[in-house]
C-alpha cells in the first residue's frame, strides 16, 4: 500500500489533516475518482442540514509557453536523514532534468534560516546548479525548519512580473516557527495575488500533510507524497516523481475570481474562489442543497483574457459521503477559511483518518463503560455524535446505567426484623455486562452475612481485578517502550486514571497502584529521553558518516584525477624526447594543475621539478645548437664581404622634379569606387555637411536621432541589433549642446562617447556600433598600369637588360650600365627613361623618352652618388 493511503495513528480531535507517522495503519480505503471535469460527494445530517464538497477540475486550459522562474526550497533540517534525504535528492535532481532548458531556477536550503545557494536565477542544467547542488548535499542535517523564513525568502526573491513557481522538499514540520493563522494567510494571499503556485513533495518520518495541502489548495500547487519505499508504488521512483513535479510546475493554473452556483443557495467555507488545474481536483466546501438542474461557474482572467468555465451538477460524478464532509465544513470555518484538500488523494487520506478517529473514541467509550467510568463514556459519546450524529455506538454510550441504591445498615436491619421476606420490594437488577452484576450485595439474612462484610468483599473484587488491570497494562507498556514509548505512556496514563476514578476500591490499594504506575510512568520516560538521545547520537553519527562517505569519495576522486594527470606528464615528457618540443611546455602545464590540487604530495612536486628541468634542458640543447649554426652562418658571411666588387655603373636617381611630375601624371589614375550612390544617398551626404543646432538636457537616444531626422528631413534608423549585442540601450540618456557645427561633426561629437557611429546604408542613415562600422567594406580599384615606364636606352642593354645576363661573369661587359660583378651580382641601373616634361599624352602618340647625359661622366667618378 502506498504512503499516501496510510493513516495518521494520533489525531486531534476535529482536525481534518495533520502529522503522518512512518509506521502507522491504514483505515479502509476510499475508491479513488476517475479523471474527470469534477464529482460531488454529499452528506445530510438527522437534522436535515446538507453539506457537500465539490470536486472541480479546469476544462480546456490552453498550455502556457513563457518562460517561468523556480524557486526550490529543500529541507535540510534534522527530520532529513539516511533514505528520506537520498530519496529528496534523487527527486530533486529528477526535477531539474525535467524542466525545459529556458526555465530559471534558484536552489534554497531550509532550516532554522533560509539559505541562498545560487547567486540569481540560472538554468537548470548548468553548472551553477550542478554546484549549488553538491553544496546542499555537503551540509549536515541538523537543526529545525522554519518556513515562515522560507516564504520570507520567497517573497523577496521571486521577481515581479515573471511567472513564478515554488517548490518545497520535506516533512512540512515548522517547529522552529511556528506559523500563525494570521501570518499563513498572509503569506498566502501575497502568493495568490501573484499566482504563484506552491507545490510540496512530502518527505520524512513525519510529515504535516494539512499545511502543504493549505499551501497547495490556495495557490494552486501540488502535493505529492513519498510512499516511504514501497517498490510497489510509482511514487517510489525517484524519476517519475521529479518528472511529474516538474511537469506540474509547467503547467496551466487558472484563479478565478470569482465562483458562482447557479439554482442553489450554498454557504461556502472559503470566501475566495480557489486556483483552478486540470491535472488535480480543487475541492470546495459547501453548506446547503444542490440542486442537480444547477450549475458551477467560475470566472476570472487567463494569460491577459477573460475566462468562464461552467459545469452542470448533472454533469458531475455523484457520490453520498459520510459525515466526514460536515465536519470537514465545519472545521474549515474554525480555520478561518483555510482548506487543506488539494486533490482526491488529500481528501481520502483525511477521510481516512476521520473514520479511524471516531472508531479510536469509540473503543475509549466502551473501554470507560466497562470500566463504570459513566461521565467519560458519556463525554466521549458526545464527542462522537458532534463529529458523527447518526452514528448508534454514540447512542448507547450516552445510555444511562442503573447505578445500585445502599441504604443505611441500620434501616435495612431494622425493615429485615419487622417484615417477612416476601414483602420485600424488588430490587433493581445492574445491567448485564455492569461491574454490579455479581450478586445481591445487601447481605442475606438466611445466612447471616452483614451487609458491611459484603461491601468489604466487594472492595476486594474489585480491588484485584484494578490490580490485574494495572499489571496488565504495565506488561503492554514494558512490551511498546522500547519501540513505541509515546503509547506505553498513554497506556500507563489511562491505568492511572482509572486507579483515581475506581472509587470503590481500598484507598491504600489505589494509594499503591498509583505510587507503582507513577514510578513506571517516570521510568519509560526516562528510557524515553534515553532513546531519543539514542536517535539524537544515531543520527549524528549517521550525519558523520555521510560526511566522512563523501570526503572519502572526495580525496578518491582528487588522487584519480592526480594519477590521471601525472600518466599525462609522462606521455607529454615521452613525445618531448622525441622531438615535439611543445610536448614540454604541455607538460609543465599539467604538472603545475597537479601541484595546485595537492600541493604538499611527493609526486606532483616530482611531477613538476621535472618537467621544468626537462624543458629547461631541452631549451639549453636547441640554444647551443642554434648558436653553433648562426656561428658558422655569420664566419660564411665574414669570408663573404671580403669578396670585392665594382661599384661600375652607380645606382642614380632621377632628380625631384621629375618625382613630382610623376606624382601630377597618376592624379588621373585615382581609385575608383564600384559602389554607386541613389540619390537619396547623396543627399544624405550633402546635409552633412551643412550647420545644425542641438540642445539635448538628458533626452534618450530615439528621441535624439528623431530630431536629427526631422530637422534635416533625412531617414535615420537606430539598428537595435548591433546596439543590443554590445548592451548598449537605445535609451541611453545624450546631453548636449552645440551651435553652427556640421551635421557631421555634430554626430560625431554625440556618438563618439556611447561607442557608436553612422553609415549611410540601403538610402538611409543607421545609427550602429563601431564594431559593425568597421565590418562594413568598400570595394576600388587602383589601375597600375602607367607605373610600367618603357626603357629605351641608346646604350644601355649592358647594363639595364645585360645586367642580369652578366651577372655570373668574371668581369662583365665593361660598357654604360655595365654586367654584373664577380659574384653573380645584378648588373647597373642603366638610364632612367623618364620623361623630363609630361605634356597631356595624344592618341596613338609615342612617349617622350628621359635620356640620363650625366650617366656618362658619373662614370668615371665612383660612389660619387651612391
Amino acid at each position: 500500500m502506498s504512503r499516501s493511503s496510510q493513516l495518521f495513528a494520533r489525531v486531534v480531535l476535529g482536525s481534518c489533516l495533520s502529522v503522518l507517522p512512518l509506521g502507522a495503519t491504514s483505515a479502509v480505503e476510499r475508491p479513488v475518482a476517475a479523471k474527470s471535469s469534477g464529482e460531488v460527494l454529499k452528506y445530510t445530517e438527522p437534522s436535515g442540514e446538507s453539506f457537500v464538497a465539490i470536486g472541480l477540475r479546469a476544462k480546456d486550459l490552453p498550455e502556457v509557453q513563457t518562460v517561468r522562474h523556480h524557486v526550490v526550497l529543500m529541507d535540510t533540517s534534522a527530520s532529513q536523514f539516511g533514505e528520506h534525504r537520498t530519496q529528496a535528492f534523487a527527486v530533486l535532481q529528477a526535477f531539474l532534468r525535467g524542466l525545459p532548458s529556458d526555465d530559471r531556477v534558484s536552489l534554497f536550503a531550509i532550516d532554522v534560516q533560509a539559505t541562498r545557494l545560487t547567486a540569481d536565477f540560472v538554468a537548470p542544467n548548468s553548472d551553477a546548479v550542478r554546484d549549488a547542488v553538491a553544496t546542499l548535499k555537503q551540509r549536515a542535517p541538523l537543526g529545525a525548519t522554519n518556513l515562515q523564513a522560507a516564504l520570507d525568502a520567497v517573497n523577496e526573491t521571486l521577481p515581479k512580473s515573471a511567472n513564478s513557481t515554488v517548490l518545497y522538499v520535506g516533512d512540512g514540520m515548522s517547529t522552529a516557527n511556528l506559523l500563525t493563522s494570521d501570518s499563513l494567510r498572509l503569506s498566502l494571499d501575497g502568493l495568490r495575488t501573484r499566482q504563484v503556485p506552491v507545490s510540496s513533495y512530502a518527505v520524512g518520518p513525519r510529515r504535516d500533510l494539512k499545511l502543504l495541502g493549505v499551501f497547495a489548495q490556495h495557490t494552486g500547487g501540488v502535493v505529492m507524497i513519498d510512499d516511504g519505499g514501497d517498490s510497489k508504488s510509482a511514487a517510489s521512483d525517484a524519476d517519475v516523481v521529479g518528472q511529474q513535479l516538474a511537469k506540474a510546475a509547467t503547467a496551466s493554473v487558472f484563479y478565478p475570481e470569482q465562483l458562482d452556483v447557479a439554482g442553489s443557495e450554498m454557504k461556502l467555507a472559503t470566501a475566495q474562489a480557489l486556483p483552478l488545474r486540470a491535472d488535480r481536483e480543487t475541492f470546495v466546501l459547501a453548506q446547503g442543497q444542490l440542486a442537480n438542474e444547477g450549475s458551477l461557474t467560475a470566472a476570472g482572467q487567463f494569460a491577459g483574457q477573460p475566462v468562464r468555465m461552467q459545469w452542470s451538477v448533472s454533469g458531475l460524478r455523484s457520490e453520498t459521503a459520510a459525515s466526514f464532509v460536515a465536519a470537514a465544513f465545519r472545521q474549515a470555518g474554525k480555520d478561518g477559511g483555510l482548506v487543506p484538500y488539494a486533490g482526491r488523494e488529500l481528501l481520502t487520506t483525511a477521510w481516512n483518518e476521520f473514520d479511524q478517529r471516531i472508531e479510536l473514541l469509540t473503543a475509549e467509550g466502551v473501554s470507560a463503560q466497562s470500566r463504570r467510568q459513566q461521565r467519560d463514556a458519556e463525554r466521549i459519546g458526545h464527542a462522537i455524535q458532534e463529529l458523527d450524529p447518526a452514528n448508534g455506538q454514540a447512542k448507547l454510550l450516552l445510555d444511562t446505567q442503573p447505578t445500585l441504591k445502599v441504604k443505611p445498615v441500620s434501616r435495612q436491619v431494622a425493615q429485615a426484623e419487622e417484615k417477612p421476606a416476601e414483602e420485600k420490594p424488588a430490587e433493581e437488577k445492574p445491567a448485564e455486562g455492569s461491574l454490579l452484576n455479581r450478586g445481591d450485595f445487601e447481605g442475606n439474612p438466611s445466612d447471616g452475612r452483614s451487609l458491611i462484610l459484603d461491601e468489604v468483599g466487594r472492595q476486594q473484587i474489585i480491588g484485584e481485578k484494578l490490580r490485574l488491570e494495572v499489571s496488565r497494562a504495565i506488561q503492554d507498556a514494558r512490551r511498546l517502550e522500547a519501540i513505541e514509548p509515546d503509547n506505553a505512556i498513554t497506556i500507563l496514563k489511562r491505568a492511572y486514571g482509572a486507579v483515581k476514578s475506581t472509587i470503590d476500591a481500598p484507598i491504600d490499594l489505589r494509594q499503591q497502584l498509583g505510587k507503582q504506575l507513577q514510578g513506571v510512568i517516570a521510568d519509560v520516560r526516562a528510557q524515553k529521553e534515553v532513546a531519543d538521545q539514542k536517535q539524537i547520537h544515531l543520527q549524528e553519527r549517521i550525519a558523520v558518516q555521510e560526511s566522512e562517505k563523501r570526503l572519502q569519495e572526495k580525496l578518491s576522486l582528487e588522487d584519480e584525477k592526480l594519477e590521471s594527470l601525472i600518466d599525462r606528464v609522462r606521455a607529454l615528457m615521452h613525445d618531448g624526447e622525441r622531438g615535439n618540443d611543445a610536448a614540454y611546455v604541455e607538460a609543465e602545464a599539467a604538472a603545475e594543475a597537479a601541484q595546485q590540487m595537492k600541493p604538499n604530495s611527493g609526486v606532483s612536486a616530482a611531477a613538476r621539478f621535472n618537467t621544468e628541468a626537462s624543458f629547461q634542458l631541452n631549451m639549453a640543447f636547441r640554444l647551443r645548437n642554434l648558436r653553433a649554426e648562426k656561428f658558422l652562418k655569420t664566419l660564411e658571411q665574414v669570408e663573404l664581404s671580403h669578396v670585392p666588387f665594382p661599384d661600375e655603373p652607380p645606382v642614380l636617381f632621377p632628380a625631384p622634379e621629375v618625382w613630382k611630375a610623376l606624382s601630377e601624371r597618376r592624379k588621373q589614375y585615382a581609385s575608383v569606387d564600384l559602389h554607386k550612390s541613389s540619390k537619396a544617398e547623396d543627399r544624405i551626404a550633402a546635409e552633412l555637411d551643412k550647420q545644425t543646432d542641438v540642445d539635448f538636457q538628458d533626452q534618450p537616444l530615439t528621441d535624439v536621432v528623431t530630431f536629427l531626422a526631422d530637422f534635416h528631413n533625412i531617414p535615420i534608423i537606430i539598428d537595435n541589433e548591433a546596439l543590443t549585442e554590445e548592451g548598449i540601450a537605445p535609451d541611453t540618456p545624450v546631453t548636449r549642446t552645440l551651435t553652427g557645427v556640421k551635421l557631421r561633426s555634430a554626430l560625431k561629437i554625440i556618438l563618439q562617447p556611447l561607442q557608436l557611429s553612422y553609415i549611410i546604408e540601403d538610402e538611409v542613415m543607421k545609427i550602429t556600433t563601431l564594431a559593425k562600422e568597421k565590418e562594413r567594406l568598400q570595394t576600388r580599384v587602383y589601375p597600375v598600369g602607367d607605373l610600367v615606364v618603357i626603357l629605351t636606352p641608346p646604350q644601355g642593354q649592358g647594363g639595364g637588360q645585360g645586367g642580369g645576363q652578366g651577372g655570373g661573369q668574371q668581369g662583365g661587359q665593361q660598357q654604360q650600365g655595365g654586367g654584373g660583378g664577380q659574384q653573380g651580382g645584378g648588373g647597373g641601373g642603366g638610364f632612367f627613361n623618364v620623361p623630363v616634361n609630361l605634356p597631356a599624352r595624344q592618341p596613338n602618340a609615342q612617349a617622350p623618352v628621359f635620356n640620363n647625359q650625366k650617366v656618362n661622366g658619373a662614370k668615371k667618378k665612383p660612389n660619387a652618388q651612391r
